[in-house]
């Protein structure tokens, strides 16, 4: 299972079963299970009802040869195991990353930021190769390769290329096109990543900051793993640069929004760029954010 879904949900899912037994053994189970908004069903009947009253019999419905099933969108997992002989037992939970994750978001940011801080880049997988011409679309004196989008077109995961004049398709790295070169830098493991520095300021619970300095392979090698990476540009006069960042966890449905500003001279010449994190932010609160951008052309709001 942690294979198939990831650690956290399989984690939680044991821990709450683990807590559930415990709690019915207390004759508490029904208000804990309605404090978590969690649902249980055996064969499709729910808990507390005269024919599901005991949740050992839902938990030997499950044996080594149950094939699992998680489903869920912006709001609700929904875990299930079934059987050939059509016998079943279903858990129902909020998408809810503190729930999930069993931990408070001040808990959550403060350790973000620990470990961002502290991590170690040992990338397991080599760098992405060069995709083939056939699938590029002409862009202005550059490739792009189309990537998926984050609830609206200019959100997406575009990734730009050039041709060598041999014919050679390279990454495109060019001081003229600047935000397309960002853009590439969070997706390919550039060796000028390494040089360009971020000084993050990061805005957790509580109104309390934190600030720390660290590169950008550093901060992509952290979220290359259980994260899907999206970015946007706000519109801004040459040559100011102002791109946001999205690392979006589809596991637990939380997303984690970095703001860069910069100049294309301090992205080519091994400057500083200016950061501001916002941590385990729900997906349902992000999809609220991009009216401002149609709006304003802005991204990020002054205020989440």
């Amino acid at each position: 299972m942690r294979t198939a879904v990831g650690v956290e949900i399989a984690d939680f899912l044991e821990r709450a079963m683990l807590e559930s037994v415990l709690e019915e053994n207390n004759g508490k189970l029904k208000p804990k299970l309605k404090e978590y908004n969690m649902e249980l069903e055996w064969n499709q009947i729910p808990y507390g009802s005269p024919l599901f009253h005991s949740l050992a019999d839902g938990l030997n419905t499950i044996h080594d040869q149950s094939r699992f099933l998680l489903t869920h969108d912006s709001l609700t997992y929904c875990a299930n195991w079934l059987n050939d002989d059509n016998s079943s037992f279903t858990v129902r939970f909020p998408a809810n990353y503190e729930l999930i994750l069993g931990k408070d978001k001040k808990e959550l940011d403060d350790q973000l930021g620990i470990k961002l801080k502290q991590h170690a880049c040992t990338r397991k997988n080599p760098p992405k190769p060069l995709p083939k011409l056939d699938v590029l679309e002409k862009g202005k004196n550059f490739l792009i390769q189309k990537g998926n989008s984050l609830f609206i077109e200019d959100m997406n995961s575009n990734t730009y290329f050039k041709k060598s004049p041999t014919g050679e398709i390279q990454w495109l790295y060019d001081e003229q096109f600047a935000a397309q070169t960002l853009a590439n830098l969070f997706y390919h493991d550039d060796p000028q990543a390494e040089n360009i520095r971020l000084k993050i300021l990061h805005r957790k619970y509580g109104k309390k900051t934190d600030e720390y300095l660290i590169s950008l392979a550093q901060l992509t090698c952290f979220f290359d793993e259980g994260f899907d990476t999206y970015i946007g540009f706000e519109q801004t006069s040459q040559p100011d640069l102002t791109a946001v960042v999205f690392f979006y966890n589809t596991k637990t449905n939380y997303l984690n929004m970095l703001r860069v500003k910069t100049k294309a001279s301090a992205l080519f010449n091994q400057g500083i760029l200016e950061c501001e994190l916002h941590s385990y932010i729900p997906e349902h609160n992000i999809k609220n954010l991009f009216g401002t951008y149609r709006d304003t052309g802005k991204l990020f709001p002054a205020k989440l």
